[in-house]
């Protein structure tokens, strides 16, 4: 699949995304202050799903012309290796066409998939 990483994601959670094949880009090599609505432009642009912990794309998400895939990571453990596995489960039970046309939120005990309403 391919993703956009936002800066708050963990160095160690791209590098086993790319290891185990996914394609990412690393907002943190391209641009550090960019806006969440250029983020989501670069999302939608190029068919990737928004990786954050970013609570301000949940609010961004409401509007229509934001509304791209994104997986807004909710977990209290704070851990790369733990973030990678729930990750990991999100990416086995969904396809990338459901996740591309969802706002995704994953916490410790649950997987919310909210999906945006057809154009």
């Amino acid at each position: 699949m391919k993703f956009v990483a936002d800066i708050n994601i963990a160095q160690k959670v791209i590098k086993l995304l790319r290891k185990t094949g996914h394609n990412l880009v690393d907002i943190k090599k391209l641009n550090l202050t960019i806006p969440d609505v250029d983020i989501i432009k670069l999302a939608s642009d190029e068919h990737r799903i928004i990786l954050t912990h970013d609570k301000d794309f949940l609010g961004l998400s409401k509007f229509p012309k934001y509304q791209v895939g994104m997986i807004v990571i909710r977990l209290s453990v704070q851990n790369a290796e733990h973030h990678y596995l729930k990750l990991k489960e999100v990416l086995e039970k969904y396809s990338e066409s459901v996740l591309l046309k969802s706002l995704t939120i994953l916490k410790e005990d649950s997987i919310e998939i909210f999906k945006y309403p057809k154009e």
